[in-house]
């Protein structure tokens, strides 16, 4: 019984030491899993050029990969309108229901990119997903880095700026 206590002390902290690292690093938490938080994650960022606005979310590692080969048979096309169509439907005040939907809709979709299968070689956990709206088309680029910690909010802009620019000259048709 005492064994247990300690774990779950330790678990209790450690999910406090993640809150306050994302906190510093500039998000604005929304838990709907804190218990999600403690394994190695996948990070899946969205980015909409239209709005400026910048979402996040962690999945264990195990539930994406799980969740991945439930929604294998959904093709690339679909899952990139999917995506396009979850990111247009943001009004602001995000839900569990939409943010559940977004999440399974860019799973289905990273895993079908050619980003994901060279992110994986380089242990990418990071995958931003911008939106450009207006085309309604969707990018992925990958990002390495620890599996345990988002990236801070000004660096994901700093990235989703240079992707854009780079975007602007081999592909000024996606950014209108």
């Amino acid at each position: 019984m005492r064994s247990n206590s300690l774990i779950e002390s330790f678990e209790k902290a450690r999910i406090q030491s993640i809150e306050s690292v994302m906190k510093a690093s500039g998000w604005k938490l929304q838990i709907h899993d804190r218990n999600a938080m403690v394994p190695s994650s996948i990070f899946l960022y969205v980015y909409d050029t239209q709005s400026k606005w910048l979402w996040l979310c962690t999945i264990a590692k195990t539930d994406f990969y799980f969740a991945s080969a439930k929604l294998h048979t959904i093709s690339v096309e679909q899952s990139a309108s999917a995506v396009a169509a979850f990111i247009g439907l943001h009004n602001g005040e995000p839900s569990g229901t939409w943010e559940a939907q977004l999440a399974l809709a860019l799973t289905a979709y990273i895993t079908k990119t050619a980003t994901y299968q060279q992110g994986k070689g380089v242990a990418a956990p990071h995958f931003v997903v911008i939106n450009y709206g207006a085309t309604n088309n969707v990018r992925p680029f990958a990002i390495p880095g620890s599996d345990r910690f988002a990236l801070p909010v000004d660096q994901i802009h700093k990235m989703v700026a240079q992707v854009i620019d780079r975007d602007k000259l081999l592909h000024p048709h996606w950014v209108s």
